[in-house]
């Protein structure tokens, strides 16, 4: 799995987006900074967490219970 993420900044929010190359596109709406070195090494650790299209959200919903993002994130499905 290999994640890429970008940063829109737009009026009120930062949106981070949350691409793997093969199931598609996340979205991670946020008022706070995510750290993006946060996300480094899941992309490897966690590839075969779900073996479906939703695989990715997968992953971010592992690093959310593990503490590697905010608490306060709140999640947007593109």
């Amino acid at each position: 799995m290999n994640i890429i993420v970008e940063r829109i900044d737009e009026k009120r929010y930062k949106y981070y987006t949350v691409t793997d190359k093969e199931y598609g596109i996340l979205k991670i709406v946020s008022n706070e900074q995510i750290d993006i070195e946060k996300l480094s090494g899941y992309d490897t650790e966690f590839g075969d967490f779900a073996p479906d299209a939703s695989r990715a959200k997968h992953v971010i919903y592992k690093m959310l219970r593990d503490g590697k993002l905010e608490d306060k994130v709140m999640k947007a499905w593109g």
